[in-house]
Order: C-alpha cells, then structure tokens, then sequence
C-alpha cells in the first residue's frame, strides 16, 4: 500500500456526476429528513417507524418487479421519500426528552432527588469536573428508585476522589436538576442549545460529599482512551515546563485544552492557525501516513499482508481518534481514511465527492444533531474547498525551485480551504484573519515533526536519555512555532472584527464562490455575471447593515450576577458603565454578557465608567452623565442606589428607566414621589428576595418592570 492514497484528488464543480456519487444523492434527501424532525412537529415513533418498513418493502418490491427504464423514476422518488423519512425517524428516536420515562416527566422540579447514572464524558472546567451522565434510576430515597431515561450535565468538585471518573463509571448522587436556560442576554453564547444537540437539556451542580462511586469504569472504549490521555498529560506536564508550550503540545498530540490560556487561544485564532491545536483531519492524516510508512516494513507478502495492514491502519487511526476526544473534525477523517482503506483494500477506485458524502452519511445517521455542529461543517466545507480549488490556486503560479513550490502548494490548500469556509467563519465568529497564509506557512510544516516527537514523547517519557532528548527538541519546535504566530499576531491589521453577516448574506457569498468556480472551469461569461450579481446584492446588504449602525440609537441594560453593565449606542460610539463585582472582574464574565452585542453594534467604546462618582460629569455628544443621572438623546434614566435624601419634588420627574442596582433596601413607594418612569428595571446586582418583593409591589402599584435575573437584558431602541 502506498501513501498515495492519502492525496485528496482534485475535482470541478461540474465533474460531479450523480451516478458516481450516489450517496451524494442520499445525503441530500437525509439531511432534509433530519431538518424536519428538529424543526416540525412529528408524529410518534411507531407510526414513523411502521412507514419506514413499508416504504422499504415497496421499494425492494418495485426494484425487483420493475425492468423499465422510463419507470426509474418512481424508484428514485420513492427513495428519495424513504431517505427523508429515515432522517426524520433517527432524530424522532433518539430524541430523550419525548420518552415517556424521561427523569423530567416523573420528578418534580427543583426538588432534591437520589439518581444512579453512568458517566458518558467528562470535561475539567476550571476547579469542576463537567460529567455527562446516562440516567438508570432516580428517586425521594436511595430505597425508592425506579428506572428512568434521560441525561444530566452534573458538576462535582475536582478532588483526588472525583480525579477518577471516566466514561463507564457508576455513581449515585442526590442534587436539584435544574433546566438549562437560553442566555439572558443579547447574541450571548446558548449554552443550552448546545447541550441541548446532545440530548442533554438539564444540569446539576453537586457537592464533593453528595455522590458515591458504585463501579469503577467497565469496560468503554472511550473511558479508556480519555483516561489514557488523562495519564498521558503527566508526562507533557513534565517535559514541557512554560504554559504556552504546554498548550500547544497537549492541545496539538492529545486534542486536550485544559492548560490552554487566554493568551495562546487567541493569538493562534487572530492569526487563522486555530485548526492546528484543534485535532482534525490534517491530524489523522499525518498518523495514516505514519502508520503506512511504519507497516510497510512488515515482513509478509500477497493478500494475507493486505487484510492484516488494513486491520492495524484501522486500529491505529480509531485510537488516535478516541485518544484525541473524538471531536467532529475527526470523526470525519476517520471515516473518510477507514473508507478509503477499505476501498483500497478490495482493489476498488473512489470517487472523492461519494466517499466524502457517505463519510457524512454515515455520521449524520448515528449522531443527527451534528449538522448544526460548527466543527462538523467547516470540517467537510474545508475539505470540499480543497478539492474544488486547490488545482485551479496552485496553477496560478509556477516556480522550477522545490522550496518555493512546496511553500506556494500549501498556500493554495490553505487559500482553498479559506474559501470554502470563510463565509461560515463570519456567519459564526465575526472576523478574518488577514495573515491565514502566513500562519499557515508558519504552523503546517513544522505540524507534523511536533505531532511525531509528541507521539514517540509518549513511548520514550520514561527512558533517561531518550526521554529528555526527544522532550527538549519537541519543547524546541513549539517555542519556535509559538514565537512566530506571537509575532504574526503582533503586526497591525491582522484581523478583520465586527463582520456580522445574515443567513441571506452567507448564502450570497456561497453563490457567488460557487458560480467564479464554474466560470473558472467553463470559461463562460454567464457564471461570471451571475457571480457578480449575486456579490452586488450581497454588497448591497452590507451596506445597508452599515447605514442602520450609522444612525442607530440605543440603550441596553445587561444581566450580570453582582454586576451593573449598561450601554447607550449612537452612530458608530458607545458610552458604558460597568460597576463590577469582585467575581466578575476577575473572569471573563463581562465580554460573555456584552462582547458579542457590543460587536454586533460595531461601536467601539468612547467614555466607559467604573463606578458612580456622584462628584464626577462626564459630558460628550448626546450624552451626559453626573451622579447616576443620565441624558441620552433627550431621554432620562436614574441609577438609583439609596432613597434620595432631598424633600420630593412637586411633580415626579419622568424618566424613560429608574435602575435599581446594588440591592439597596428601599421600597418603590419611597421613589415613585420623586420619579414617574416608563421602565423600573431591577438588574443583576440585585439579590433575588429582594428583586422578586419589587416585583411584587410593582404588580400591587401597577407600575411597569423588568428584572433583568428573570426577563433578560432590556433593550430599549
């Protein structure tokens, strides 16, 4: 077997013949099946599943009865029509919440109960071990538990006791699930819809004395791949002794982030170079081709050395797989590379775009909910990219030296693969990197000698000599690599920010990348007119998307725990107060509130306060603040703290929102002589006792209110 069969052909965009990429066709109709069950209402389970059996008896009944060819058709409908149905029918099954016996059905909310479950993953998040749980049983007593479906994100504190949990071990622990809420606050990451594509809608935070260990890890594939890389770490922690390089070995070889910092997280995604510490396909890749190279040398001959190479390949790239955490990227490649050899093996030809959809198919059909994983799209749509571009790129430039050429191709496969994702990459981050192709240059060569050394890190760690040398010269590489995305990062105009496009906006562009590759192709004039068109439209909107932040006015009162954070937008300047807390501001939980709104508003920060000096004005344009008063655009909001000490004026003054912050003790009929407002918002800063008596007496007064703990932040336009 030769290492050739890890090269991605090229392919042009009208080249994808139907007949030879079937699973294409089915991929199409199966994604659309998955689109329906998790955005229709569907009818149970067994009818579903009663359809499915018929529909495929029709189908083998008409594909035996019918020799036609003009009556093809009706085959290829009907399967079309099973394939929708058999997407809808997987999301439908797997779908934990609509079980009869699913734990929220039978134990009350937010009452303390007794569950046994299996631990299915685990995460390290800061002094907590994040465990996903499989439910069995639940219960008032430990005496009392009947079985029950379902899973549970389950917080305990990261101890010598909890150090232990893998995926296979049993606990019983008792705690108070609590549903997974949307976020509070405006374009503020979902936490819970991202649980919620893993069937997990409910979490639980848990006492280091409240849980018990029933079983040790049985036997788990995954349990045993997450705890060897749990024990693999020890030996990176050892050789590799400053934070950043540590980050970058252990993210690089064993796909962990727990050592990741701030500071390298974003220095490699302002410079585009992310892909390299998220394990991926380049990844899989680099240890195929290692393991071809390694069982080459295996002394047999004929079939016999085939079936036994195509066994270790398989085993090889399905460890690292599960050794890395199994992230979607990954999955891919190992599905793709696994097809590939089996194809191979078998002596049959590929075609990469069949290979590629029935990679997805097959994903897709065990694990549904990874369509709407990010990771999962820009993996096939980087790879797809490469494909499509990569030979029209690199033909653009020609040179007879080896050096340069080499460094052009992986220009060009970075270049392709940025094309393919870039509108995606916007749609979702909001930013480009200017320099991905220096950072490419800077991280893909040396990738591969760091993914090696930290392999044979592992297998040599403990010998004197070898150990140290092949830790020293790892360390090495990765500092150099780390010096040169610092300093890449460094440079001016590196990235692109606040680039918010709109789904008409990132189909525009994909339009328009895929009609400039027809016409690259075909050389007709039309794709590239339509191509052009569809680009105008798309500039078009970013236009007006520009003019509306040119003329925007707002007001917008965040939800921070012990916090107050507001904000008034107008044009292209924002003026901020953010008194925090002690907590907040040693986290990053300012940015997680109001970072990706004040992003989407494009207006960066003129004045920002700290704290209400009740001695200090602060005065710009269509602005005023002094003491807590506040004069916005002729609008006027009050930060109220305490009762004033003033006698009330003859006639309350109006206002457009008094702010109760700081939990004061006061009622709201110690204000209303002095304000008459349209909004009395009571923000984060408050404790809940007293936010829910204002509430209350707002309801007896009839005054209008918002509580920003309950109704979310107040946007006020």
């Amino acid at each position: 077997m030769s290492c050739q069969i890890y090269a991605m052909p090229d392919a042009s965009l009208s080249t994808i013949a139907w007949r030879k990429a079937p699973f294409l066709r089915l991929l199409l109709f199966l994604i659309a099946g998955i689109c329906l069950g998790m955005y229709a209402q569907l009818p149970p389970v067994p009818y579903v599943s009663v359809s499915l059996c018929a529909g495929l008896v029709a189908l083998l009944t008409l594909h035996l009865q019918s020799g036609r060819y003009g009556s093809r058709w009706l085959f290829g409908a009907l399967l079309a029509l099973w394939m929708t149905g058999l997407g809808w029918w997987r999301v439908e099954s797997l779908a934990d919440a609509k079980q009869p016996n699913h734990f929220a059905h039978l134990i009350p909310a937010d009452s303390i109960a007794f569950f046994v479950g299996r631990v299915t993953d685990r995460q390290v998040s800061g002094d907590k071990l994040r465990l996903a749980m499989q439910l069995e049983r639940a219960g008032p007593q430990p005496e009392q538990l009947t079985e029950i479906s379902g899973q549970l994100l389950t917080y305990i504190p990261l101890d010598e006791a909890s150090e232990g949990l893998f995926p296979g071990s049993r606990l019983l622990w008792k705690g108070k699930a609590q549903k997974l809420e949307p976020p509070l606050n405006p374009l503020a990451f979902d936490f819970s819809a991202y649980q919620a594509r893993q069937n997990r809608y409910y979490q639980m935070r848990v006492d280091s004395t409240d849980w018990t260990l029933l079983k040790k890890p049985a036997f788990s594939l995954l349990g045993i791949a997450l705890s060897a890389r749990h024990r693999l770490l020890r030996i990176y922690r050892k050789y590799l002794p400053t934070p950043n390089e540590l980050a970058v070995g252990t993210a690089l070889v064993l796909g962990s982030r727990e050592d990741m910092q701030n500071e390298v997280r974003n220095a490699y995604t302002q410079t585009g170079a992310i892909h390299v510490l998220a394990v991926s396909g380049l990844h899989v890749g680099i240890v195929a081709m290692g393991l071809q190279w390694l069982l080459a040398l295996v002394p047999l001959r004929g079939r016999s050395k085939r079936w036994l190479l195509l066994v270790l390949n398989l085993v090889g790239i399905w460890s690292f797989a599960l050794l890395t955490g199994f992230s979607p990227s990954v999955q891919r490649s190992a599905v793709m590379f696994s097809l590939l050899l089996v194809g191979q093996t078998f002596q049959r030809p590929h075609q990469v775009y069949n290979t590629l959809a029935s990679s997805a198919f097959l994903l897709l059909f065990y694990n549904p909910w990874l369509l709407l994983d990010v990771g999962f799209q820009l993996s096939y749509l980087a790879v797809a990219g490469i494909v499509l571009f990569h030979q029209h790129i690199y033909a653009w430039f020609y040179t007879p030296n080896k050096v340069l050429d080499y460094c052009w191709n992986l220009t060009a496969v970075g270049i392709a693969a940025q094309l393919a994702t870039f509108p995606l990459s916007l749609y979702y981050f909001h930013q480009f990197p200017v320099y991905f192709c220096l950072s490419g240059l800077m991280v893909v060569p040396v990738s591969p000698f760091i993914l090696g050394l930290g392999i044979a890190l592992l297998a040599l760690g403990g010998i004197p000599v070898l150990g140290p040398l092949v830790g020293s010269v790892l360390y090495g590489l990765i500092w150099l690599m780390n010096k040169g995305i610092f300093w890449l990062n460094s440079l001016p105009g590196g990235l692109i920010t606040n680039l918010w496009i709109g789904a008409a906006e990132l189909v525009l562009l994909y339009g328009v990348i895929v009609m400039l590759g027809l016409f690259a192709e075909t050389k007709r004039p039309a794709w590239m007119l339509a191509g052009l068109a569809a680009l105008a439209i798309s500039l078009g909107l970013a236009a007006y998307t520009s003019w509306n932040r040119q003329t925007q006015q707002a007001t917008v009162i965040y939800h921070l725990p012990r916090a107050t954070v507001v904000d008034w937008f107008t044009g292209k300047r924002r003026y901020s107060l953010a008194v925090l807390g002690q907590e907040a501001k040693d986290s990053t939980a300012l940015y997680f509130a109001a970072g990706n709104y004040r992003s989407f508003r494009a207006a960066p920060a003129v004045i920002e306060l700290s704290g209400i000096d009740t001695a200090a004005h602060h005065r710009a344009e269509q602005w005023q603040f002094r003491g807590g008063f506040v004069l916005f655009k002729q609008q006027a909001m009050v930060v109220v703290e305490e009762v004033p000490q003033q006698a009330p004026p003859a006639e309350p003054l109006p206002v457009e929102v008094v702010l109760i912050r700081g939990n004061p003790r006061l009622s709201l009929a110690d204000c209303t002589p002095y304000y008459a407002p349209k909004h009395w918002v009571f923000d984060g800063s408050n404790s809940r006792y007293r936010t829910n008596a204002w509430l209350k007496e707002c309801a007896e007064l009839g005054l209008p209110c918002h509580a920003t703990a309950q109704h979310g932040a107040l946007v006020l336009e």
